[in-house]
């Protein structure tokens, strides 16, 4: 159905730093974007994928590589996040750092555990390094909450 009306594009997948087992299932159900599960904390690296950094990122940017091959768009979904900026701040700007030039359509940085208030969020986005990221990210989700907040306010906004 998607493919016939062209959603692939619309639709986005999550998948796994597994070689290329996610990608061919994504890629065989016609999937053309993929949420690629990266680790965001170094704890996560290291307790669950028993990885070092170095490996981590050697085996992001194979499967970068292979989703080029495959025509599909990928995002990186950085798994605790707000953990690795509060206890592993280097090797999340290490990662950052490693991955900014690859073909990668957008840094999903969640804070899916909510241990975060605001204005810690609000500190770690103002960073420097992280700025450029994230300013995109956050003017969209300001824009989003002006939307669903009073949609016909922002249209007649927009309109002016």
């Amino acid at each position: 159905m998607g493919r016939h009306n062209n959603f692939q594009r619309k639709v986005e997948v999550l998948g796994f730093v597994d070689g290329d087992i996610s990608l061919n299932w994504i890629n065989d159900a016609g999937g053309k974007v993929i949420n690629l599960l990266c680790k965001g904390s170094l704890r996560h690296l290291e307790k669950q994928l028993k990885k070092t950094p170095e490996i981590h990122i050697h085996d992001v940017k194979n499967i970068l590589r292979k989703a080029e091959m495959r025509d599909m768009e990928v995002n990186i979904y950085l798994e605790d996040w707000s953990n690795g900026m509060i206890h592993s701040e280097e090797y999340v700007f290490y990662l950052l750092d490693s991955l900014k030039d690859e073909n990668i359509q957008r840094f999903m940085l969640p804070d899916t555990l909510g241990i975060l208030n605001p204005e810690q969020t609000f500190n770690f986005c103002k960073k420097n390094y992280l700025t450029g990221i994230l300013l995109f990210t956050l003017i969209f989700m300001l824009i989003m909450i002006m939307i669903l907040q009073s949609p016909t306010s922002f249209l007649q906004l927009k309109q002016e």
